[in-house]
Protein backbone atom coordinates (compact mmCIF):
# COMPACT_ATOMS: atom_id res chain seq x y z
CA UNK A 1 0.00 0.00 0.00
CA UNK A 2 1.46 3.38 -1.07
CA UNK A 3 0.28 6.59 0.71
CA UNK A 4 0.59 9.80 -2.02
CA UNK A 5 0.09 13.06 -0.04
CA UNK A 6 -2.61 15.18 -1.97
CA UNK A 7 -2.02 18.82 -2.58
CA UNK A 8 -3.39 21.37 -0.05
CA UNK A 9 -4.77 23.86 -2.72
CA UNK A 10 -7.73 23.58 -0.62
CA UNK A 11 -10.48 20.51 0.55
CA UNK A 12 -11.00 19.16 -3.08
CA UNK A 13 -8.22 16.78 -2.53
CA UNK A 14 -8.04 14.83 -6.23
CA UNK A 15 -3.86 15.55 -7.03
CA UNK A 16 -1.58 12.60 -7.30
CA UNK A 17 1.41 14.84 -5.77
CA UNK A 18 1.96 18.16 -3.77
CA UNK A 19 2.60 18.79 -0.18
CA UNK A 20 0.07 17.21 3.18
CA UNK A 21 -3.44 16.60 2.70
CA UNK A 22 -6.15 19.23 3.55
CA UNK A 23 -7.59 18.56 6.26
CA UNK A 24 -6.11 15.32 7.56
CA UNK A 25 -7.55 13.60 4.65
CA UNK A 26 -4.61 11.69 2.40
CA UNK A 27 -4.90 10.02 -0.92
CA UNK A 28 -3.70 6.00 -1.16
CA UNK A 29 -2.93 3.38 -3.32
CA UNK A 30 -3.06 -0.51 -3.47
CA UNK A 31 -3.25 -3.10 -5.26
CA UNK A 32 -6.49 -4.41 -6.24
CA UNK A 33 -5.74 -7.52 -8.43
CA UNK A 34 -3.23 -6.08 -11.01
CA UNK A 35 -5.42 -2.59 -10.81
CA UNK A 36 -3.61 0.11 -8.96
CA UNK A 37 -6.40 1.62 -7.10
CA UNK A 38 -6.59 5.17 -5.86
CA UNK A 39 -8.54 5.98 -2.49
CA UNK A 40 -9.38 8.97 -0.14
CA UNK A 41 -9.53 8.31 3.50
CA UNK A 42 -9.65 10.03 6.62
CA UNK A 43 -9.34 8.57 10.44
CA UNK A 44 -9.69 10.56 13.35
CA UNK A 45 -8.43 7.25 15.40
CA UNK A 46 -7.25 3.70 15.24
CA UNK A 47 -10.86 2.21 16.62
CA UNK A 48 -13.31 4.71 14.59
CA UNK A 49 -15.92 2.72 12.87
CA UNK A 50 -16.20 2.76 9.11
CA UNK A 51 -17.63 4.43 6.68
CA UNK A 52 -17.36 3.53 3.09
CA UNK A 53 -18.52 6.01 0.47
CA UNK A 54 -18.63 5.25 -3.62
CA UNK A 55 -19.20 7.54 -6.19
CA UNK A 56 -21.35 7.54 -9.18
CA UNK A 57 -20.66 8.26 -13.47
CA UNK A 58 -18.84 5.82 -15.24
CA UNK A 59 -15.53 5.05 -17.34
CA UNK A 60 -16.16 8.35 -19.64
CA UNK A 61 -16.80 10.59 -16.50
CA UNK A 62 -13.81 12.76 -14.72
CA UNK A 63 -15.83 11.88 -11.42
CA UNK A 64 -13.65 10.76 -9.09
CA UNK A 65 -13.52 10.24 -4.77
CA UNK A 66 -12.68 14.06 -4.66
CA UNK A 67 -16.60 14.72 -4.90
CA UNK A 68 -16.66 13.25 -1.24
CA UNK A 69 -14.66 15.63 0.24
CA UNK A 70 -16.66 18.05 2.13
CA UNK A 71 -18.50 14.68 3.71
CA UNK A 72 -14.99 13.68 4.19
CA UNK A 73 -14.35 16.35 6.10
CA UNK A 74 -17.28 16.47 8.36
CA UNK A 75 -17.63 12.58 8.99
CA UNK A 76 -13.94 11.77 9.02
CA UNK A 77 -14.04 13.52 12.62
CA UNK A 78 -16.39 10.74 14.09
CA UNK A 79 -15.75 7.58 11.79
CA UNK A 80 -12.86 6.27 9.55
CA UNK A 81 -13.92 7.18 5.78
CA UNK A 82 -12.72 5.20 3.15
CA UNK A 83 -13.40 6.50 -0.67
CA UNK A 84 -11.76 4.69 -3.31
CA UNK A 85 -12.21 6.05 -7.29
CA UNK A 86 -13.92 3.50 -9.03
CA UNK A 87 -12.73 1.21 -11.34
CA UNK A 88 -11.21 3.07 -14.67
CA UNK A 89 -12.59 6.39 -12.85
CA UNK A 90 -10.25 8.92 -10.97
CA UNK A 91 -6.89 7.79 -10.71
CA UNK A 92 -7.64 4.18 -10.34
CA UNK A 93 -6.18 1.88 -13.49
CA UNK A 94 -8.69 1.03 -16.08
CA UNK A 95 -10.31 -2.68 -16.75
CA UNK A 96 -7.38 -5.08 -17.31
CA UNK A 97 -6.83 -8.70 -16.22
CA UNK A 98 -10.42 -9.62 -14.89
CA UNK A 99 -12.03 -6.81 -15.20
CA UNK A 100 -14.03 -5.20 -18.42
CA UNK A 101 -15.72 -2.20 -19.42
CA UNK A 102 -19.36 -3.53 -18.16
CA UNK A 103 -21.20 -2.41 -14.61
CA UNK A 104 -20.62 -6.23 -13.31
CA UNK A 105 -16.88 -5.64 -13.02
CA UNK A 106 -16.85 -2.15 -11.33
CA UNK A 107 -19.30 -3.92 -8.86
CA UNK A 108 -16.42 -6.83 -8.22
CA UNK A 109 -13.68 -4.16 -8.15
CA UNK A 110 -15.61 -2.63 -5.40
CA UNK A 111 -15.84 -6.28 -3.66
CA UNK A 112 -11.98 -7.12 -4.28
CA UNK A 113 -11.17 -3.50 -2.46
CA UNK A 114 -12.99 -4.07 0.33
CA UNK A 115 -11.11 -7.26 1.01
CA UNK A 116 -8.22 -5.73 -0.07
CA UNK A 117 -8.49 -3.38 2.62
CA UNK A 118 -9.73 -5.70 5.26
CA UNK A 119 -12.35 -3.57 5.80
CA UNK A 120 -14.57 -6.05 8.61
CA UNK A 121 -17.56 -3.95 9.48
CA UNK A 122 -19.12 -0.53 7.71
CA UNK A 123 -21.64 1.33 6.38
CA UNK A 124 -21.75 1.91 2.39
CA UNK A 125 -22.83 5.01 1.26
CA UNK A 126 -23.49 4.98 -2.59
CA UNK A 127 -24.30 7.95 -4.88
CA UNK A 128 -26.42 7.82 -8.71
CA UNK A 129 -24.44 4.84 -9.99
CA UNK A 130 -22.33 3.89 -7.22
CA UNK A 131 -25.08 3.11 -5.62
CA UNK A 132 -25.54 -0.13 -7.61
CA UNK A 133 -22.17 -0.69 -6.16
CA UNK A 134 -23.13 -0.03 -2.46
CA UNK A 135 -26.11 -2.56 -2.65
CA UNK A 136 -24.22 -5.23 -4.28
CA UNK A 137 -21.52 -4.77 -1.06
CA UNK A 138 -24.59 -5.25 1.02
CA UNK A 139 -26.29 -8.34 -0.71
CA UNK A 140 -22.73 -10.30 -1.04
CA UNK A 141 -21.79 -9.39 2.56
CA UNK A 142 -24.52 -8.92 4.55
CA UNK A 143 -22.51 -9.98 7.57
CA UNK A 144 -20.25 -7.20 6.84
CA UNK A 145 -22.54 -4.68 5.70
CA UNK A 146 -23.98 -2.94 8.91
CA UNK A 147 -26.10 -0.54 7.01
CA UNK A 148 -26.99 1.24 3.60
CA UNK A 149 -26.79 4.46 2.11
CA UNK A 150 -28.24 5.40 -1.20
CA UNK A 151 -27.96 9.05 -2.43
CA UNK A 152 -29.88 10.27 -5.23
CA UNK A 153 -29.40 6.58 -7.58
CA UNK A 154 -31.82 6.56 -10.84
CA UNK A 155 -30.17 3.65 -11.59
CA UNK A 156 -31.62 1.69 -8.63
CA UNK A 157 -35.14 2.74 -9.25
CA UNK A 158 -37.72 0.43 -10.39
CA UNK A 159 -38.95 2.90 -13.60
CA UNK A 160 -36.77 3.57 -16.10
CA UNK A 161 -38.11 6.00 -19.44
CA UNK A 162 -34.30 6.92 -20.95
CA UNK A 163 -34.82 10.22 -19.52
CA UNK A 164 -31.76 9.96 -17.40
CA UNK A 165 -29.81 8.95 -20.55
CA UNK A 166 -30.91 11.89 -22.38
CA UNK A 167 -30.00 14.35 -19.60
CA UNK A 168 -26.81 13.12 -19.28
CA UNK A 169 -26.50 12.91 -23.10
CA UNK A 170 -27.28 16.53 -23.15
CA UNK A 171 -24.64 17.54 -20.12
CA UNK A 172 -21.67 15.91 -22.09
CA UNK A 173 -22.63 17.36 -25.08
CA UNK A 174 -19.99 19.11 -26.94
CA UNK A 175 -20.40 22.54 -28.42
CA UNK A 176 -18.52 24.93 -30.02
CA UNK A 177 -16.22 27.02 -28.49
CA UNK A 178 -16.04 24.49 -25.00
CA UNK A 179 -13.00 24.47 -22.75
CA UNK A 180 -12.36 21.91 -20.84
CA UNK A 181 -13.52 23.62 -17.76
CA UNK A 182 -16.79 23.84 -19.53
CA UNK A 183 -17.04 20.42 -20.36
CA UNK A 184 -16.33 19.22 -17.26
CA UNK A 185 -18.32 21.87 -15.01
CA UNK A 186 -21.62 21.71 -17.31
CA UNK A 187 -22.78 17.84 -15.97
CA UNK A 188 -22.27 19.19 -11.97
CA UNK A 189 -23.87 22.65 -13.05
CA UNK A 190 -27.20 21.11 -14.95
CA UNK A 191 -27.48 18.83 -12.14
CA UNK A 192 -27.13 20.97 -9.27
CA UNK A 193 -30.23 23.51 -7.63
CA UNK A 194 -27.52 26.37 -6.72
CA UNK A 195 -23.48 26.29 -8.04
CA UNK A 196 -22.16 27.51 -5.01
CA UNK A 197 -20.70 23.69 -4.50
CA UNK A 198 -18.86 23.80 -7.51
CA UNK A 199 -15.87 25.88 -6.24
CA UNK A 200 -12.58 26.01 -8.27
CA UNK A 201 -10.99 23.49 -6.23
CA UNK A 202 -13.89 21.03 -7.29
CA UNK A 203 -13.71 22.00 -11.14
CA UNK A 204 -9.83 21.66 -10.39
CA UNK A 205 -10.41 17.94 -9.39
CA UNK A 206 -12.45 16.88 -12.28
CA UNK A 207 -10.11 18.96 -14.30
CA UNK A 208 -6.67 17.04 -13.58
CA UNK A 209 -8.95 13.57 -14.25
CA UNK A 210 -10.33 14.68 -17.49
CA UNK A 211 -6.62 15.68 -18.49
CA UNK A 212 -4.57 12.28 -17.33
CA UNK A 213 -3.65 9.69 -19.68
CA UNK A 214 -6.02 7.24 -18.51
CA UNK A 215 -9.50 8.98 -18.80
CA UNK A 216 -8.66 9.43 -22.12
CA UNK A 217 -7.93 6.34 -22.77
CA UNK A 218 -11.24 5.59 -20.71
CA UNK A 219 -13.29 7.77 -23.08
CA UNK A 220 -11.64 6.42 -26.17
CA UNK A 221 -12.79 2.72 -24.95
CA UNK A 222 -16.46 3.93 -23.97
CA UNK A 223 -16.90 5.87 -27.62
CA UNK A 224 -17.26 2.87 -29.00
CA UNK A 225 -20.67 2.26 -29.96
CA UNK A 226 -20.37 -1.73 -28.90
CA UNK A 227 -18.82 -1.19 -25.70
CA UNK A 228 -20.86 1.66 -24.22
CA UNK A 229 -23.79 -0.17 -25.42
CA UNK A 230 -22.71 -3.11 -24.00
CA UNK A 231 -22.07 -1.39 -20.63
CA UNK A 232 -25.38 0.40 -20.17
CA UNK A 233 -26.94 -2.96 -21.36
CA UNK A 234 -24.53 -4.56 -18.30
CA UNK A 235 -26.52 -1.63 -15.83
CA UNK A 236 -29.70 -2.49 -17.00
CA UNK A 237 -29.27 -6.62 -16.32
CA UNK A 238 -28.09 -5.53 -13.04
CA UNK A 239 -30.67 -3.39 -11.99
CA UNK A 240 -33.51 -6.29 -12.63
CA UNK A 241 -31.15 -8.82 -10.94
CA UNK A 242 -30.80 -6.60 -7.80
CA UNK A 243 -34.27 -5.19 -7.78
CA UNK A 244 -35.51 -8.98 -8.08
CA UNK A 245 -33.19 -9.39 -5.21
CA UNK A 246 -34.91 -7.06 -2.96
CA UNK A 247 -38.17 -8.23 -3.76
CA UNK A 248 -37.30 -11.51 -2.43
CA UNK A 249 -36.26 -10.10 0.85
CA UNK A 250 -33.02 -10.85 0.09
CA UNK A 251 -31.50 -7.09 0.95
CA UNK A 252 -30.98 -7.20 5.19
CA UNK A 253 -29.93 -4.42 5.89
CA UNK A 254 -31.09 -1.46 7.15
CA UNK A 255 -31.54 1.59 4.68
CA UNK A 256 -31.77 5.42 4.34
CA UNK A 257 -32.72 6.88 1.46
CA UNK A 258 -31.73 10.59 1.12
CA UNK A 259 -32.88 12.49 -1.80
CA UNK A 260 -32.42 16.45 -3.15
CA UNK A 261 -35.81 17.68 -3.86
CA UNK A 262 -35.32 19.59 -7.40
CA UNK A 263 -32.77 16.56 -8.64
CA UNK A 264 -33.42 17.51 -12.40
CA UNK A 265 -31.47 13.83 -13.15
CA UNK A 266 -33.12 11.31 -10.66
CA UNK A 267 -35.96 13.18 -10.00
CA UNK A 268 -37.88 12.70 -6.46
CA UNK A 269 -40.67 10.72 -7.75
CA UNK A 270 -37.75 7.65 -8.65
CA UNK A 271 -36.64 8.16 -4.92
CA UNK A 272 -40.09 7.85 -3.77
CA UNK A 273 -40.92 4.61 -6.00
CA UNK A 274 -37.25 3.09 -4.87
CA UNK A 275 -38.06 4.02 -1.05
CA UNK A 276 -41.39 2.15 -1.16
CA UNK A 277 -40.06 -1.09 -2.33
CA UNK A 278 -37.24 -0.92 0.41
CA UNK A 279 -40.01 -0.27 3.47
CA UNK A 280 -42.24 -3.04 2.32
CA UNK A 281 -39.92 -5.36 3.79
CA UNK A 282 -40.99 -5.32 8.05
CA UNK A 283 -37.04 -7.39 8.48
CA UNK A 284 -35.24 -3.56 8.08
CA UNK A 285 -35.87 -0.41 9.23
CA UNK A 286 -36.07 1.55 5.67
CA UNK A 287 -36.21 5.49 6.37
CA UNK A 288 -36.04 8.28 3.90
CA UNK A 289 -34.56 12.03 4.27
CA UNK A 290 -35.84 14.29 1.87
CA UNK A 291 -32.81 17.67 1.31
CA UNK A 292 -34.91 20.61 0.40
CA UNK A 293 -33.28 23.11 -2.22
CA UNK A 294 -30.80 20.67 -3.34
CA UNK A 295 -30.13 18.83 -6.60
CA UNK A 296 -27.94 15.35 -7.92
CA UNK A 297 -25.47 16.91 -5.57
CA UNK A 298 -27.10 16.96 -2.33
CA UNK A 299 -24.31 15.53 -0.05
CA UNK A 300 -22.28 18.90 -1.53
CA UNK A 301 -24.68 21.32 -1.89
CA UNK A 302 -26.29 21.08 1.83
CA UNK A 303 -23.48 18.87 2.83
CA UNK A 304 -23.93 19.26 7.18
CA UNK A 305 -27.17 18.26 6.67
CA UNK A 306 -26.70 15.35 4.65
CA UNK A 307 -23.28 14.47 7.13
CA UNK A 308 -25.34 14.85 10.13
CA UNK A 309 -28.32 12.20 8.97
CA UNK A 310 -25.91 9.90 7.27
CA UNK A 311 -23.75 10.09 10.62
CA UNK A 312 -26.61 9.28 12.87
CA UNK A 313 -27.93 6.38 10.92
CA UNK A 314 -24.31 4.70 10.51
CA UNK A 315 -23.62 5.61 14.37
CA UNK A 316 -26.75 3.41 15.57
CA UNK A 317 -25.71 0.71 13.23
CA UNK A 318 -21.94 0.25 14.21
CA UNK A 319 -22.70 0.55 17.80
CA UNK A 320 -21.49 -2.88 19.65
CA UNK A 321 -25.40 -3.33 19.96
CA UNK A 322 -26.13 -3.08 16.58
CA UNK A 323 -22.52 -5.85 15.69
CA UNK A 324 -24.89 -8.10 18.11
CA UNK A 325 -27.92 -8.15 16.18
Amino acid sequence: MTTVPGMAAGAELARRSGGPAAGGIVRRDIDVNGVRTSYLEKTPTESAPTLLLLHGGDFSAPISAADWVPQLDRLGTRFRVVAPDRLGQGFTDNPSGRYRYDMASVCAHVGDFVAALGLDRYVVVGHSRGAMSAVSLALAAPHRVAGLVVLDSNTLTPAQDGATRAFYARARERRLGDTETDLVRREPALNSYAEDHLTDDFIGSRLDVWRSARAAAAREAMADEQTRTGFLRDVDRLRQTVLQAIDRGELRADVLVVWGREDPSAPLARGLELFHLLADSPDRDVRLHVVNHAGHYAFRERADEVSAVVAGFAAARLSTDSRAR
